[in-house]
C-alpha cells in the first residue's frame, strides 16, 4: 500500500477512535505478544509447566483488541496430565490441519511455516508435529486486553522442559493477527529424536548391506 494512502487512513482511524468514546484508539506501536514460561520439577519424576501471556500493546489498538488463543505443539509421549485454563479460558488438542470453528482453531499452526520466524526446519518434529495444545477465550470479553497479562496456563509432564514455538491469535481493528514466540515445553522422545542426514542414512543402509553380504559368502559350503 503507497505511503500516503496507509498514512491517511491512520489518520481516519484515529479521527474515527476520538470521536467514538469506548471505542478509543489508544496508542499505535508495533503489535506485539510474548508468553513467560516456567518449569518446576514436582520431585515425582514430573514437572508443573506455568505459562503467563501477556498483550504487548500493539498497531492501531482500540479497547476491543484481544489475545483469544494461545497455542504450544502437542505430542502425546510428553504424558501431559491436568492441564489448567484460567477463568474465561478453556483448552483442547487439535489437529494442525483440521479446523475446529466451535473452539476458535483454524487448523494452521504458524511455525510450520518456512517464512515464519520460529520455523525450525522440514525434518523438525514442530514441523512435522500434527497436533497442537490450545487454549482459548471461551466468550466475548474473555481475551487478554492491550497491556494486560494472564496466568492460569498449564499443565504436569513427564519431561523436563525445552524451547518450543507457540503462536497467539489476536482479534484487531486490522483483522485477526497472530504472533509466534518460543516458551518451554516438555522434551519428550518425540521431540528430542534428532533425524539421520540422508547421507549418513545411506552409509548405513551400504555398510549393514556389505557385512550381510560378507556373512552370507561365509557361510557358504
Amino acid at each position: 500500500m503507497p505511503k500516503g494512502i496507509h498514512g491517511a487512513i491512520i489518520c481516519a482511524l484515529l479521527m474515527l477512535g476520538a470521536s467514538s468514546g469506548a471505542g478509543a484508539i489508544t496508542t499505535i506501536t508495533p503489535f506485539s505478544g510474548s508468553v513467560a514460561s516456567s518449569v518446576t520439577p514436582t520431585g515425582g519424576g514430573t514437572w508443573t509447566y506455568d505459562y503467563t501471556v501477556t498483550f504487548d500493546l500493539g498497531e492501531l489498538i482500540n479497547d476491543g483488541d484481544a489475545i483469544v488463543s494461545f497455542d504450544i505443539p502437542y505430542f502425546s509421549d510428553a504424558l501431559i496430565t491436568g492441564i489448567t485454563s484460567p477463568a474465561g479460558w478453556a483448552h483442547s488438542v487439535e489437529d494442525i490441519g483440521f479446523s475446529d470453528p466451535a473452539n476458535g482453531w483454524t487448523g494452521v499452526a504458524l511455525w510450520q511455516d518456512p517464512l515464519d520466524p520460529n520455523y525450525q526446519g522440514p525434518t523438525s518434529p514442530y514441523t512435522t508435529g500434527d497436533q497442537v495444545l490450545h487454549w482459548y477465550a471461551t466468550g466475548p470479553g474473555g481475551g487478554i486486553p492491550p497491556g494486560g497479562s494472564l496466568g492460569g496456563f498449564g499443565y504436569v509432564a513427564a519431561y523436563p522442559g525445552t524451547k518450543a514455538p507457540h503462536q497467539l491469535a489476536f482479534t484487531s481493528i486490522l483483522g485477526d493477527v497472530t504472533l509466534t514466540g518460543d516458551p518451554l515445553i516438555p522434551a519428550s522422545p518425540s521431540v528430542t529424536a534428532v533425524p539421520l542426514p540422508a547421507s549418513l542414512g545411506v552409509m548405513i543402509l551400504s555398510l549393514a548391506g556389505f557385512l550381510l553380504t560378507g556373512a552370507a559368502r561365509r557361510r557358504m559350503p
